[in-house]
């Protein structure tokens, strides 16, 4: 291990846990892996990733970094930081933050729910009950298929997270939804939503595989016995299941 990458994520783990709130949290750990240099950002993840004698805020550290990799506006450089560390090493980031094929079905179409009006309701409507504090109503409006209706009730105080959970593990559904779901602070720090998130077999495989390095070794050991995992997400919670073991 780079002990200057080390020391630096030690320093930068430290100024994390300085900031309380997710937004800013997430807005620091996206600046930083727009500024620092590809071979820098590489060698932050590695160091970050975790091995004996991390200093204690380095977990930390890399749970932020990994999930500002995992929104679109960093896709291109989650992608070259993947080809970079496949070339360079360490090779668990190149793994875990390189582009890979997605497998995922395909969603089918979904109906909108019934909100008891005896008619179809607009687009415009069903955007207005997401914005409503209702909570039979929000109950509903959870299993609209749409991604802009989703947008709105995920920006909602009312929601609590097992509202958010169920969304998470809907199947099928757009992956646009989990996405959006995962570009909210505060409910991507969640853990058991980010869970969720990464078993459905909706999210892209390479977003599954990212947030796979997340999980804590029970869930992983569990998720790793199932017999419906795609099998690259399989890969890693075997991998986070058994950490002695190098991949």
């Amino acid at each position: 291990m780079d002990e200057v990458a080390t020391d630096h994520a030690a320093v930068l783990g430290r100024k994390l846990a300085a900031l309380r709130d997710p937004v800013l949290r997430l807005g620091w750990a996206e600046d930083l892996l727009r500024r620092l240099s590809l071979d820098r950002a590489v060698a932050l993840l590695g160091a970050s990733l975790g091995e004996p004698g991390r200093d204690p805020q380095q977990d930390d550290l890399f749970l932020n970094l990994t999930l500002v990799l995992v929104q679109p506006a960093l896709e291109e450089r989650r992608r070259a930081i993947g080809a970079q560390a496949l070339l360079h090493g360490p090779a668990e980031i190149g793994w875990l933050f390189g582009h890979r094929p997605d497998e995922g079905p395909a969603p089918a179409p979904q109906p909108v729910p019934d909100h008891g009006r005896g008619r179809p309701i607009t687009l415009g409507e069903r955007k207005s009950l997401a914005r409503g504090r209702d909570r039979q109503l929000l109950a509903r409006v959870i299993r609209d298929p749409h991604p802009d209706v989703v947008s709105i009730l995920l920006a909602n105080p009312a929601l609590i997270e097992s509202d958010v959970r169920r969304l998470a593990s809907r199947r099928p559904v757009d992956p646009e939804i989990l996405r959006q779901i995962l570009a909210q602070p505060r409910w991507a720090i969640r853990y058991e939503v980010r869970l969720a998130i990464a078993q459905n077999p909706h999210l892209p495989i390479e977003l599954a595989v990212a947030l796979g390095a997340l999980l804590r070794r029970s869930d992983a050991r569990t998720l790793a016995a199932a017999p419906d995992l795609r099998p690259a997400l399989r890969e890693v919670c075997r991998w986070v299941a058994t950490p002695a073991t190098t991949h």
